[in-house]
């Protein structure tokens, strides 16, 4: 009775962004559709799809019920009562490598309500935060769900920045704990190197320098350079005016000796539709987050990606 797992990453409906890239996911993913161990419970949880780029790993899972005990429900947290534990390794959702080193998702786990039956999740993992002491590629893991709460979401407030980063104020209604710890064991894949398009600069603006743009069908990823001073935010926006939602950022000083030499951004966003061929970069100083008009436009690119 299980759905057809090897389509899930387009039925995941947790967030906008990622309906965005649910169809190239769906195209460039590996299908696996492995079921979870479970001692106990009356949920069967399948591992769908795999999707590796050389940063991130995303996953695609379904939780499925025979009876309607979960149909008054719009969603199913995944995150062990919201707190992380001391030992990680113990952390829903954590992946657990053989030699014991863990891997943690990028943001909380949330299964989606499909229909009164069915449930489905996506979690992303950037392994280019591990892998300092080699690729990842063919390494065995252990995943653990547990601490599951079947709840309805009420959003009690919502705002987005005009650089796109937003902001939740969440409350959550009949949480109802679940029944059941689940564990899947698989390998972490090569890279796929299909369905990737680039734009490779340099392109300066007012002391900003564009390196380049990298679009994956899981992620957009952005290599900026820009002064030291100021608060800086960069958009992505796509032909037709789309935001791409910021995913997460790292820096360091070009100089590392020179706290004032500029800094070189490794941006992630949501990653581009594959029928856009164009994609406008704005980079913002930020000089007021509390007001509504507190930022400048410091920079402008628009570049093709091929």
């Amino acid at each position: 009775s299980l759905p057809l797992v090897g389509t899930l990453f387009s039925r995941i409906n947790r967030a906008e962004d990622t309906r965005l890239r649910s169809e190239q996911l769906n195209q460039y993913a590996q299908t696996v559709e492995q079921t979870a161990e479970s001692a106990s419970g009356p949920y069967t949880v399948t591992l769908g799809q795999i999707y590796r780029d050389e940063d991130w790993m995303r996953l695609s899972l379904v939780l499925t019920v025979e009876d309607d005990s979960l149909a008054g429900f719009d969603t199913i947290r995944a995150d062990a009562g919201g707190s992380m534990p001391l030992d990680t390794a113990e952390a829903s959702g954590a992946l657990v490598l053989e030699n014991g080193a863990v891997i943690l998702e990028e943001g909380s786990g949330w299964f989606t309500r499909q229909d009164d039956h069915t449930f489905v999740m996506g979690l992303n993992y950037p392994l280019f935060l591990y892998e300092e002491d080699g690729p990842l590629s063919g390494e065995t893991v252990t995943m653990n769900l547990y601490g599951l709460v079947a709840c309805n979401v009420e959003v009690l407030e919502e705002e987005t920045h005009p650089w796109g980063g937003s902001y939740q104020q969440l409350e959550y209604h009949d949480e109802t704990p679940l029944e059941g710890d689940y564990t899947l064991t698989f390998t972490i894949p090569e890279p796929g190197t299909e369905g990737i398009r680039t734009f490779t600069g340099p392109e300066e603006e007012n002391g900003v320098t564009l390196h380049s743009l990298t679009a994956t069908p899981a992620a957009a990823k952005l290599d900026i350079q820009v002064p030291a001073e100021g608060s800086i935010q960069p958009k992505l926006t796509t032909e037709d005016g789309t935001l791409l939602k910021p995913e997460r950022g790292e820096g360091v000083h070009v100089d590392e000796n020179d706290s004032n030499s500029d800094y070189r951004w490794t941006y992630y966003f949501d990653t581009v539709p594959e029928d856009c061929r164009n994609v406008t970069v704005t980079v913002y100083n930020i000089v007021d987050y509390d007001s509504p008009d507190g930022y400048e436009v410091l920079a402008e690119f628009t570049v093709p990606l091929s």
